[in-house]
């Protein structure tokens, strides 16, 4: 795999197409940082979404364009 070097030209143009698109993120994270995420992803343009219940899971899978998950203790 190819590494291209980050620099500021390809970042901004990153930064531009998320705010072109405004991309659906389904955000799974701790309730510690959810606040904190979904600010900064309304900061670069995104649309956050956090959706913890499992019956939620099938339709945001289906519909969001990307997902972060932080490091969450799922039930068993």
């Amino acid at each position: 795999m190819r590494q291209t070097p980050l620099d500021a030209t390809a970042l901004w143009a990153d930064l531009q197409a998320v705010r072109e698109h405004a991309p659906l993120v389904h955000s799974i994270t701790n309730l510690v940082v959810m606040n904190f995420n979904a600010n900064a992803l309304l900061a670069v343009g995104a649309s956050p979404v956090m959706a913890h219940a499992e019956e939620e899971v099938c339709d945001m899978v289906g519909i969001a364009q990307a997902l972060v998950q932080g490091q969450v203790h799922h039930r068993p």
